[in-house]
């Protein structure tokens, strides 16, 4: 019997890790090439940015748009937070889905980006 997952809005999620003692967030966009690609933030600049997405240049990405349809958003997924330790304290590693802003189907494409990370990831293990 299939389990249902836990929805958990972003902006609880927000609440969680900063009462948790995360100090930075890294928001992980993953690039066509199944590449993660990622801007760290500290915890305390980083509520809006879970709460109204993270807007991004989207044609500074090989492959992800062109330079006249570039202004794109990363929505964070909170079925994909993971918890590293670096330098003196905790990260919150956050995948995101991608959304063009002029479409805005966030909705649409959630898990889109981690599913190609995995997929990735994957097959750089089997060729190991």
């Amino acid at each position: 019997m299939p389990t249902k997952s836990l929805e958990i809005e972003p902006a609880d999620l927000w609440r969680i890790l900063k009462a948790s003692g995360i100090k930075y967030v890294k928001f992980i966009i993953v690039d066509m090439n199944g590449a993660p690609r990622s801007e760290i933030v500290p915890i305390d600049m980083a509520k809006d940015l879970f709460i109204d997405g993270m807007p991004f240049d989207a044609s500074s990405i090989p492959s992800y748009s062109t330079v006249n349809r570039s202004d794109f958003v990363a929505y964070v997924d909170p079925r994909a937070v993971y918890i590293e330790y670096w330098q003196d304290g905790k990260v919150a590693d956050v995948f995101t889905m991608v959304s063009d802003i002029a479409i805005n189907h966030h909705r649409s494409t959630q898990g889109e980006s981690l599913t190609m990370y995995w997929k990735r990831s994957d097959r750089r293990a089997m060729s190991s």
